[in-house]
Parts: C-alpha cells; sequence; structure tokens
C-alpha cells in the first residue's frame, strides 16, 4: 500500500480543523447595520400638484415630521421608528439583521415654481407617507408668481 505525502495530509488535516472550528465556534449574526437610515422617496410633478412619497415601515404617524424649506424650495420627512419590543433579547438570538430603528430624516428638492405651502395634504397608509403639495397657478391657468 502506497502511503500518503505531507501535503496530502496536511491539507486533510488542515480541511479538519476549518471544520471543526465553524462547528464549535458560536454563530454570530449577520449585520448588515449602517450608520442610521434615510427612507426611499419619490417626487412627482402634475399640473396642479407636487407629490411626494416617503417609504416608512413600521414608523408610527405620530413619529412623522414635515418642514418645508422655503430657502432651498425643498421638503424634509424626519422622525423615529422604535423597537417594538416584540423579540425577548433573551429568547431569540439574531441571525440577520437589516432593519434600521432610530431616528430618520430625508430632504428632498421640489421641482420648480410657486408652491401653496399652507394648503398642503398629507396621507399615511400602510407605512406610505404621501404629501400633496398645490400649485400656485395665474389666471392665465399657468404656475408662475413669487411665492
Amino acid at each position: 500500500m502506497k502511503r500518503r505525502g505531507t501535503t496530502h495530509w496536511s491539507l486533510q488535516v488542515g480541511a479538519e480543523i476549518t471544520r471543526l472550528s465553524v462547528e464549535l465556534t458560536p454563530s454570530r449574526p449577520n449585520l448588515a447595520r449602517q450608520r442610521g437610515w434615510s427612507p426611499r422617496a419619490d417626487v412627482f410633478e402634475g399640473p396642479e400638484f407636487v407629490l411626494a412619497r416617503f417609504e416608512l415601515p413600521g414608523v408610527l404617524a405620530s413619529h412623522v415630521h414635515l418642514h418645508y424649506h422655503s430657502d432651498r424650495h425643498s421638503l424634509t420627512v424626519r422622525g423615529e421608528r422604535v423597537e417594538d419590543g416584540r423579540l425577548d433579547a433573551e429568547s431569540f438570538t439574531p441571525q440577520l439583521i437589516e432593519l434600521e430603528c432610530g431616528a430618520f430624516a430625508r430632504e428632498v428638492e421640489l421641482p420648480p415654481g410657486p408652491l401653496d405651502v399652507s394648503a398642503t395634504q398629507t396621507l399615511f397608509e400602510n407605512g406610505l407617507l404621501t404629501v400633496a403639495i398645490p400649485k400656485i397657478v395665474s389666471r392665465s391657468g399657468e404656475s408662475g408668481g413669487d411665492q
């Protein structure tokens, strides 16, 4: 019977050591945490309104605040997503963590043109915040004038 060389033997031992270390090492969760989070947004312009939508799953309406910046002609949504406390840290071991909790802010630039910010309407449903800001329309039917 032919003897195996030392190279083959060391490769086999190395593979076994790697396998054992993986099996015996307590698993750690695959963390995908970032520094804070920012909701996704859409901005649409129509003939009478500018619409902005923000994706805010798991955020309570009472934790959401909007601010219009007249100097930048932009809209900021700010708030916080809090951990709901349903997962007992002693009962569950995280395996993958991607959902961010904590404070957030997202500013979006609005299309040019005067807006009637005081008449803004909002709808917050199923984690989607929709903001409708009416345009100021001149008598000729086109938006215009200064804010």
